[in-house]
């Protein structure tokens, strides 16, 4: 399901980069739980995998900056010293145009980076709060040439409307077709789908027109919704009604502090501390979304629903959950 355009492997935006001269993740490499002193469980996935082109999508839930252990940030971090270890990609890009804002956001993530042994020149957090900024020259240097992108949240809808069809989105997608990992948090996680859920469903109603919608960025795949905060803010209903509306889609709803890594076959493997729900509505016998008026309750079923735990793996090109001899470690 990944989209084939994040593969392009765009010369007009590489460029050359400094070589870095240390391995500033090697604590990082040795995680233990700090409480019991032991490796945490869910790195165990790390220890083993071949360097594949293109990288890796990290599809995060949110939350994530406020886990004490930072797993997430922790992995993220080991697979961006493997692309530079495999590449000439270089350093780490925080990307905060989806929020207004932007010091507080990237402060954060510069503080629990730093935490895990990140030199701070190493961390890099341009601004890129409209167009003109996408088209800078400066800021396509250092996402063309960057092992590890991350995208903060806010608002979606603000962050694709600057971003979509930008020298920037493509120095994004070249990184990421020479191995790099690009994450996105909340807002960074669901921009990266399309359709794209912009806003609504607070009430929890499943009726038509409760959530609104537009074009998402499509990294992750076409015909692929993307919700977050899932659990904690009670989203399947709106998430359900978002797939009633367009059942061609692929349903992803991902926990706070819970990721999936989505590897160039399109297979996801579920990481952190919750859960993610995987929402098919391709073999619908009842939905009575379309021409229903806004407002409207809606019936839509039979939904094929599955909700994976941590290191499980799901294929989003063919829609089924892979097996233990068919799941590979990244």
């Amino acid at each position: 399901m990944v989209n084939r355009k994040a593969i392009r492997k765009s010369t007009e935006y590489r460029v050359e980069s400094a070589v870095l001269g240390t391995r500033y993740y090697e604590d990082t490499l040795h995680s233990t739980h700090p409480h019991n002193g032991k490796e945490d469980d869910s790195l165990s996935i790390w220890e083993a995998g071949p360097w594949q082109t293109p990288g890796y999508l990290m599809i995060i839930g949110g939350a994530d900056r406020l886990d004490a252990r930072a797993l997430l940030a922790t992995i993220f971090l080991r697979l961006a010293e493997r692309a530079e270890a495999n590449s000439d990609l270089r350093d780490i890009v925080l990307v905060s145009t989806a929020t207004r804002h932007p010091e507080i956001l990237t402060g954060d993530y510069i503080r629990i980076f730093a935490r895990l042994g990140l030199p701070r020149e190493r961390l890099h957090a341009p601004l890129i709060r409209n167009r003109d900024e996408a088209h800078s020259a400066q800021n396509v240097h250092l996402l063309a040439n960057a092992a590890g992108i991350f995208i903060t949240g806010g608002d979606q809808y603000a962050l694709t409307q600057v971003l979509d069809h930008t020298p920037v989105e493509e120095a994004i997608m070249s990184a990421y077709g020479r191995g790099g990992i690009v994450a996105g948090t909340s807002a960074g996680a669901t921009a990266m789908g399309r359709p794209m859920i912009v806003a609504g469903g607070g009430s929890g109603v499943l009726r038509m027109g409760m959530v609104q919608m537009s074009g998402g960025l499509a990294w992750a795949g076409d015909d692929l919704i993307i919700d977050t905060h899932f659990g904690a803010r009670g989203r399947f209903p709106r998430l359900a009604a978002a797939v009633a509306e367009y059942p061609a889609a692929l349903g992803l709803g991902i926990d706070e502090n819970t990721c999936l890594l989505v590897n160039g076959q399109g297979h996801a493997t579920v990481v952190g501390a919750g859960v993610a729900y995987f929402i098919d509505a391709s073999h619908l016998d009842l939905n009575s979304a379309p021409g229903s008026p806004p407002g409207q309750p809606i019936s839509v079923g039979p939904l094929n629903v599955t909700i994976l735990s941590a290191n499980q793996q799901y294929d989003l090109r063919n829609r089924r959950v892979l097996t233990t001899t068919e799941a590979a470690r990244v």
